[in-house]
């Protein structure tokens, strides 16, 4: 801080500086560590995995396909809101990821809402929960998954 004026310059502009840099090397670096490191698959029934090139995947729920969700106003429906949220343009949904990692002989489709009568060989559920401060959390309940299924 500053004592009778004497102190660092504080730069108040806004977006800061710094605002951006999330999206760098180093950082891409290690989400990509923390997504790996953190994902666990609960169970490969019927040896699902790998899915099988010229399969037919369908991916339900908006946050499969959408990076933002308007019911909140901050943060993205990968990102909590509040003070520590860093915007992105370089957000890559499970949705585009995934069409971009299968063979061109396997489908990827998208669907916001279960319905009815879907044919697919692989369905991908995805779900997503939103807190941001001043609207914290109440419980872990996933609004809607239950609906998806």
């Amino acid at each position: 801080g500053q004592i009778h004026g004497q102190g660092p310059t504080i730069d108040w502009s806004w977006p800061p500086p710094y605002f951006n840099d999330a999206t760098s090397a180093k950082h891409s670096d290690v989400a990509k560590r923390v997504i790996i490191e953190s994902t666990v698959l609960l169970k490969n029934h019927r040896s699902i995995l790998p899915v099988k090139s010229g399969s037919k995947i369908l991916l339900v729920g908006k946050a499969c396909h959408d990076e933002k969700d308007s019911l909140h106003s901050q943060g993205s429906m990968f990102s909590a809101g509040g003070s520590g949220y860093a915007a992105t343009n370089k957000a890559v949904t499970p949705y585009q990821g995934l069409k971009d990692a299968v063979s061109d002989s396997t489908s990827v489709d998208w669907i916001a809402e279960a319905s009815g009568d879907l044919v697919a060989d692989v369905a991908v559920v995805c779900v997503a929960a939103h807190e941001e401060e001043g609207q914290d959390r109440k419980d872990l309940i996933l609004p809607n998954a239950q609906e998806l299924v």
